[in-house]
């Protein structure tokens, strides 16, 4: 929501347009960046998937762009540059680019940081057992989550004693809460 106004206010548009050229803005480089994790893999997969990314545009993945899960959105995206910033650790400092994205995460919106924290269990354990540990990339990315939490730190603060006190954590399984619920007979298969 900061970011809509200061756009609004630089580019000299309405906050709702800059909101919504915002979002989709983000969710167009969310598309690039998982284009570029998967050339990483496989260039020709990566060509081939790309028109799918069409589906993010229509019906019912529509309703997070339409019906205001705006911050959801924008936040997604930074988790897939998460992605992106894990598999290229082999980058000079890039505990930054962790920390930049973890800390958008966390004032974005903050449910997906919990995303971000359980692949990053999931990825230091997986490169523990397949033997590819390296003391280097352990220290960026804690060095890289330290970093953000310093960054996040007043919006972790304000979350906890506003958001948090009033609406608090509590874990269910949802089995169908209706759109955007994503199921394969949406897409007639």
């Amino acid at each position: 929501y900061h970011l809509s106004v200061i756009f609004s206010y630089l580019a000299g548009i309405e906050v709702y347009d800059s909101i919504y050229f915002l979002v989709f803005f983000f969710a167009i480089i969310g598309i690039l960046v998982i284009y570029l994790i998967v050339s990483d893999l496989n260039k020709n997969v990566a060509l081939i998937s790309l028109p799918l990314t069409i589906l993010t545009f229509s019906h019912p993945a529509l309703i997070g762009f339409t019906w205001g899960h705006w911050p959801s959105v924008v936040a997604q995206n930074f988790l897939i540059c998460i992605f992106w910033a894990i598999s290229n650790l082999n980058l000079e400092k890039s505990y930054i680019i962790i920390s930049v994205f973890l800390a958008a995460i966390v004032m974005t919106h903050t449910s997906e940081a919990i995303f971000a924290g359980i692949f990053l269990i999931i990825y230091f354990v997986s490169i523990f057992f397949i033997k590819e540990f390296t003391l280097r990339n352990f220290k960026y990315i804690v060095l890289g989550g330290f970093l953000s939490l310093f960054l996040a730190i007043y919006y972790i603060y304000v979350l906890k004693f506003t958001w948090l006190r009033y609406n608090p954590y509590e874990f269910s399984i949802v089995k169908s809460w209706g759109a955007p619920l994503l199921e394969l007979k949406t897409f007639g298969i």
